[in-house]
């Protein structure tokens, strides 16, 4: 398989298998909770979703390394993508009654087991991916931006499985297909890895100096912080606030499905979008998009109005098409030649998954105390001071380092 067929490939399987568990996986895990009488199930919930990312903190970096080290992207990748499907078969076995009736702890043990298998490996995929089609990008001698042609491969896998998905749900009542499709989704990036393997490798010499030393980027990565807490920390919730507003399930799917749809034109003209207002620019307007989105959502849910919920939904795709084409042309031109794997992947750990389980772990706390409501309203203020930071603080170079 050619690399520029494997990598689009890649972002088909990776948000197939997101639009399942992104939209659906905490009413997944409540569906189970519920089913086995579990008094506290909102607690067991944020448990499992903070812990999913949190274990990157142990994989990422080690997976960066190994990648740049030796040059092995795609067996970082196959290795990572088998244990995250075995990983997401515990998932699913709760769901399946082939142990019978479960109660909320047994419940709750296949989970968490099943969580720390996925959160610890599934942690360096996407920068890996990232990191092939960034290296893919350079090879070809094509203009910066470009990676968001790759990258809109992802957006439409979004849009057509996450209301393939929810219209499922609607009509079956059941939230197993979740898993599931989770599960065939990293099943496929395993297979699909393996024709990417080069036949020995290839040791380069690493100094991670180059990267402790990068203040510039870490500088960056304390807006990354910031904006994770706020947008990554509710999103998982989305699905649960949605049905809090009283939507139901086939409307929740359409939600998901149109808040990427945006994404899709600004990902083709990406590359004019980078030569046009800079990457700065980009995220500072995406991450100004994504702070209306939440803060249209709680407007919205007062009067429960799918259709003004769907329209709040929509400013998801205008913030993440420009502000994932910033983002990673930043993290691209901070990182050093032979260390984009490792930046990749530190970017994914304190710029993305730290603070999404810390946001997960506030929010659970405040869907309990409160609503889901007051979870969007206060991560709608954490992602614009984000905002403030990144325009007063963050300077992202112009030209990649030698």
């Amino acid at each position: 398989m050619q690399d520029k067929t494997r990598i689009i490939l890649f972002f088909w399987l990776l948000f197939l298998a997101g639009s399942a568990t992104v939209p659906y996986g905490s009413l997944y895990y409540e569906e189970l909770f519920r089913s086995a009488s579990e008094p506290h199930t909102i607690e067991f919930i944020t448990i499992l979703l903070a812990l999913f990312p949190l274990l990157s903190i142990f994989s990422n970096p080690v997976a960066g390394y190994l990648a740049d080290r030796f040059q092995m992207e795609n067996r970082v990748l196959f290795f990572c993508s088998v244990a995250v499907t075995l990983g997401a078969i515990l998932l699913l076995i709760p769901s399946t009654g082939l142990l019978g009736e479960m109660t909320g702890t047994l419940t709750f043990g296949f989970l968490a087991a099943g969580i720390i298998i996925t959160g610890l490996f599934s942690g360096p995929v996407f920068p890996i991916v990232n990191t092939e089609t960034i290296q893919y990008v350079h090879h070809a001698h094509e203009p910066e931006g470009s990676y968001g042609k790759y990258r809109v491969h992802g957006s439409i896998s979004w849009v057509v499985f996450s209301l393939v998905i929810g219209t499922i749900i609607h009509l079956t009542r059941s939230f197993q297909f979740v898993m599931v499709i989770y599960v065939a989704g990293y099943a496929l990036i395993a297979l699909s890895s393996r024709s990417g393997m080069s036949s020995r490798l290839k040791p380069v010499k690493v100094d991670l100096s180059l990267l402790t030393h990068d203040r510039g980027f870490f500088i960056f990565l304390i807006f990354c912080f910031l904006q994770s807490a706020g947008l990554f920390g509710s999103l998982y919730f989305t699905g649960y606030f949605l049905r809090d507003a009283k939507l139901d399930y086939l409307t929740i799917g359409l939600a998901f499905s149109l808040s990427a749809l945006a994404e899709i034109p600004l990902m083709f003209a990406a590359k004019h979008l980078v030569r046009w207002l800079g990457n700065k620019n980009l995220i500072t307007l995406g991450t100004l998009f994504l702070t209306l989105k939440l803060a249209g959502l709680v407007l919205a849910s007062e009067s429960g109005n799918p259709f003004l919920l769907i329209g709040a939904m929509m400013f998801n795709g205008l913030g993440f098409g420009l502000q994932v084409t910033g983002i990673i042309n930043a993290v691209d031109l901070y990182a050093h030649p032979h260390l984009k794997a490792t930046y990749f992947n530190i970017y994914t750990v304190l710029g993305a998954n730290i603070p999404m389980a810390l946001g997960l772990i506030f929010n659970g706390y405040l869907i309990r105390i409160f609503d889901s409501k007051m979870m969007m309203l206060v991560s709608g203020i954490i992602t614009f001071t984000s905002i403030v930071f990144l325009l007063l603080f963050v300077k992202i170079p112009k030209s990649r380092p030698a």
